[in-house]
């Protein structure tokens, strides 16, 4: 049919409330993956379909990597219980055909029709606690259907087992496209989730041996900063615990993970000089190099990827005015171990013609994207997307921006933020969304950015798109 499916819930009729005969409560129900316990955060989940329905079996995970095509479950283990998973689909070039549920007189009731055996059919079961399938291309979608031998806690019906039921992946893809000659081409869809601090504005989404971290660069005047000084630190994201700060006494930084090792980079001042680079396989113990120096330069963001055999940092530039053109420009320094790097040749630039700061570099394709800040007139400021295959010609992308100011910067996505806080990010000047970074996280793109009024009020949000990194990519170039 060419658009989404429907996402499957479980719930209760609960017309008995108390004790457990005729339709009491306790039987179905959905598990959300919300970062937070609020309704706020809770409702982004269902609308993303980010959960799962169930019966009485708890899943520990649910992931599909749509790159891959790879769906997995944790399913979390009770005592004596076995668990088989069917995962369940249906093909290209399955029978359509259909068959009306007629009453005791042949009349048709106005409910779901009977479908041939080719709809929602079983295409692989698997025991266990970590099942897993791979789509093979000829799905139109899987779903995973886990069953306990066992019955809940609460049985609906006689013999009746714990189960759970996943959403089905697989079926963006099917989407049938816009018709580019009767409409125009529409940009990844950007989800804003709200507000999470205060004061904090670079901060690098990133993935670490299979967790999420929050890469912050934390300010002196930070409330929870006791350093004395500024300094870096990662934050996971499930837990909210942060790691122990290091790199104190830089500014701007940015981290990249290179296999096992994470990377970050930092100044040694606002407008300063020297870059260092910062390693560490634990992010606890941190060893430091020196990375680039440029005498009479001022440096501020940076932002690194993987390009073939070398790395590419993107370094926001603000002097001297015969490198920088119309400050802020971005130039461009390259690197084979991630310790030293080697500025490239100034014609590897964006841009001396007009202010560009805050950049995020990525590789794909054989394509450098980079994201940036554009002034506007008001003055207002918005995050755009260009591309190049050699740092030298740049396409901007004809859907910019990819974000701008808007009222959904203000939700709160922090449910630990005090009432002050909130008044705070309430009453607020709101012109700016700048310092966009981004990755890729269980088939979705995270995206940390900062709004507030560009002049010492900002806040630190979060946003996502419901697709891989390289579609968000490709989607804003049609």
């Amino acid at each position: 049919m060419g658009i989404a499916p429907v996402y499957g819930l479980a719930n209760d009729d609960s017309h008995n409330y108390f004790g457990k005969g005729g339709s009491s409560p306790g039987r179905g129900w959905i598990m959300t993956r919300a970062r937070f316990l609020t309704p706020e955060s809770i409702i982004n989940a269902i609308m993303a379909g980010d959960f799962y329905a169930s019966s009485g079996v708890t899943l520990e995970a649910v992931r599909y990597s749509p790159g891959s095509g790879m769906l997995e479950l944790d399913i979390h283990p009770e005592e004596n219980t076995r668990y088989t998973t069917r995962f369940i689909g249906t093909l290209k070039g399955y029978d359509p055909t259909r068959k009306p549920v007629k009453d005791r007189h042949g009349k048709p009731l106005p409910v779901t029709q009977r479908y041939s055996d080719d709809v929602g059919k079983v295409v692989a079961t698997v025991e266990g606690t970590r099942p897993a399938y791979r789509l093979t291309g000829d799905e139109l979608y899987v779903r995973a259907v886990v069953t306990a031998d066992r019955p809940p806690e609460n049985p609906s019906f006689p013999s009746q087992k714990a189960q759970a039921w996943t959403q089905p992946v697989g079926w963006r893809r099917r989407i049938a496209p816009v018709d580019a000659k009767t409409a125009p081409p529409r940009r990844p869809e950007i989800r804003k989730l709200g507000t999470l601090d205060l004061d904090l504005v670079e901060a690098t989404p990133v993935v670490f041996r299979d967790r999420l971290y929050r890469f912050e660069y934390v300010r002196k005047e930070y409330k929870s900063n006791t350093t004395g000084d500024t300094c870096f630190r990662f934050i996971d994201v499930e837990t909210g615990a942060a790691t122990p700060e290091f790199a104190r006494g830089y500014d701007l930084g940015c981290a990249h993970v290179e296999g096992g090792t994470m990377w970050a980079f930092g100044v040694d001042q606002w407008d300063g000089s020297k870059i260092a680079a910062f390693r560490s396989t634990d992010l606890k113990a941190w060893e430091q190099h020196p990375a680039l120096e440029l005498p009479g330069w001022g440096l501020f963001n940076t932002s690194v990827c993987k390009a073939g055999d070398r790395s590419i940092m993107a370094i926001e530039v603000g002097r001297p005015p015969e490198v920088v053109g119309v400050p802020f420009t971005t130039r461009f320094a390259e690197s084979t171990d991630l310790k030293s790097w080697k500025l490239l040749p100034e014609d590897r630039v964006f841009t001396k013609e007009r202010y560009s700061a805050c950049p995020s570099i990525r590789f794909l394709d054989g394509m450098f994207y980079m994201t940036y800040l554009e002034t506007k007139p008001g003055p207002r400021y918005e995050t755009h997307v260009v591309r190049s295959k050699d740092l030298v010609r740049w396409e901007s992308s004809p859907l910019n921006p990819i974000l701008a100011a808007s009222d959904a910067d203000k939700k709160i996505a922090n449910p630990k933020l005090t009432a002050d806080q909130r008044a705070k990010i309430a009453a607020a000047v709101d012109r700016n969304n700048s310092d966009v970074d981004f990755c890729e996280y269980r088939g979705r793109t995270i995206i940390d950015y900062s709004w507030g009024n560009q002049q010492g009020t900002e806040f630190l949000a979060e946003a996502v798109y419901d697709g891989t990194l390289a579609n968000f990519l490709r989607g804003f170039f049609p």
